[in-house]
């Protein structure tokens, strides 16, 4: 390879790795802009001071202040008895753009839903109050190719916040204690050899076979639509 080829070679990358810059500049800048709205309209709903982020986004803001690498999501939970408002601010968000993507039922019960918004999800956890002071979660994941429910539960807490993307998210008031229970007393160290299997907060799996993807109508209070 002559010299000018060497040349107009390394101009080439260059050039690609300016694209590239450029592009997840311009991907983080909107994933910021589509947080900030996500979080002015669920603030402003009836869904205020009853939701709070958790799991693998307050994992991510407690070690780094950003969501993690890795992730594609934003971790939300309420508890069972707000569904009616969740499901009102649901009508408000896809209103600004935020698409209804998928919900997950477990014996007829919603225990989560998401929307997405330019390839990022929006995850509510709907979680259930027990009689021990915990706060009870069941989700689906998947274990030696099968499809397993994977039920646990959390301390109950009070919400404090925490400062991110320009705004002040709700999340327990001892997010130690909430990670700590999610990831164990170690969360702080990254384990990429971690799954959702390994939670010390798991009380039961069990095999299933995952409702249906897509999304299965719902009254307005977070019920299946019988006549769907």
């Amino acid at each position: 390879m002559t010299r000018n080829q060497t040349l107009a070679v390394r101009t080439a990358l260059g050039r690609v790795g300016i694209l590239k810059a450029a592009y997840r500049k311009a991907y983080a800048w909107r994933r910021r802009r589509d947080l900030r709205c996500f979080y002015q309209a669920v603030s402003s709903s009836e869904l205020s001071g009853r939701w709070w982020i958790w799991g693998g986004t307050l994992l991510g803001l407690r070690r780094s202040g950003d969501i993690l690498a890795w992730d594609r999501d934003l971790d939300v939970a309420i508890r069972r008895k707000d569904l009616p408002a969740l499901m009102r601010t649901i009508d408000s968000l896809t209103a600004l753009g935020f698409k209804t993507r998928e919900n997950f039922l477990d014996r007829g019960e919603l225990v989560a839903l998401h929307l997405v918004r330019h390839g990022f999800d929006y995850d509510f956890s709907v979680l259930d109050d027990a009689n021990d002071g915990k706060l009870r979660y069941r989700a689906f994941t998947v274990r030696a190719g099968g499809v397993v429910l994977i039920e646990g539960s959390v301390p109950a807490q009070s919400l404090a916040s925490i400062r991110a993307w320009g705004c002040d998210w709700p999340c327990a008031a001892d997010s130690d204690a909430d990670l700590s229970a999610l990831y164990g007393a170690g969360w702080r160290v990254p384990d990429p050899s971690w799954s959702a299997l390994d939670s010390p907060s798991i009380t039961k799996i069990t095999p299933c076979v995952r409702p249906g993807g897509g999304w299965t109508p719902l009254t307005p209070t977070g019920q299946i639509l019988l006549d769907s």
